[in-house]
């Protein structure tokens, strides 16, 4: 059994890294003005970002490879 990522869902998936990336540098510049973060934001502000430019590199390369 072998799996196929569709180009249509790969880029779906690369918008939303790309969103997810944006609203970790919000949260940065919100925390760095001195205003208080949720929990949500915390957590978006400390790995967000990571993980969606990792999602959105490794895409990159499977659409490459594909």
């Amino acid at each position: 059994m072998s799996f196929q990522l569709s180009k249509e869902l790969s880029n779906i998936l690369k918008v939303f890294s790309a969103i997810l990336v944006m609203i970790a540098h919000y949260c940065n510049i919100k925390a760095g003005n001195g205003e208080a973060l949720n929990f949500i934001e915390t957590i978006i502000r400390s790995q967000g970002g990571n993980i969606g430019v990792a999602i959105f590199f490794f895409l990159s390369g499977y659409g490459l490879m594909k």
